[in-house]
């Protein structure tokens, strides 16, 4: 989100799709307790017995890139052009529907500098992370809202997606240097 009045939203092309290391089973009392199952944290899966790097092919393992994922379903026959404008129509409500708390925090932080100054203009962002469930119909569910994402690199390929992530919006924006006397 770079600004929130007009409200402006950018989404990154690419993501991590994570998988849990147990093949899923409906929960039930023999199985609520296997996180590996019912989870799909990194975190918690990495340390799984079961765990698959996907390191050297971008189309298996336990994370694996979202337009890896894109490129299996498309293979299926599935229609990942509108899978990808469900999930973004899904983050665009769920942003709109956020706006007004994002403009609250962005005027409150911003209301002490002097009106017609440098600084009066001065473009905040705001990084989300979005964690998305693709139920077996292909719909997305959003799972949570991620206020600060991890820059964790654990592996080449998060840092291969991560590093790319903040590049886009910095090229548009002014840096200042010297001494504001607001």
């Amino acid at each position: 989100v770079t600004r929130v009045d007009p409200l402006r939203v950018y989404m990154f092309e690419e993501g991590l799709a994570r998988f849990a290391t147990v093949k899923y089973e409906v929960p039930d009392g023999g199985n609520l307790s296997t996180r590996n199952m019912h989870l799909t944290n990194y975190s918690v899966n990495k340390t799984s017995k079961d765990y698959v790097s996907a390191e050297g092919d971008a189309h298996a393992g336990s994370k694996r890139k979202l337009t890896a994922i894109m490129q299996y379903l498309a293979a299926r026959g599935h229609n990942t052009k509108k899978l990808m404008a469900s999930i973004n129509a899904l983050v665009v409500k769920t942003i709109i529907s956020i706006a007004p708390q994002l403009a609250h925090t962005y005027y409150t932080a911003t209301s002490r500098v002097k009106a017609g100054s440098y600084c009066h203009h001065s473009r905040c962002f705001e990084l989300l992370g979005f964690d998305v469930l693709l139920d077996e119909d292909l719909k997305p569910w959003l799972m949570e809202v991620n206020h600060s994402p991890s820059f964790g690199t654990d592996t080449p390929m998060d840092e291969d997606i991560k590093a790319r992530l903040p590049l886009p919006p910095f090229p548009r924006c002014r840096f200042f240097q010297g001494r504001y006397d607001g």
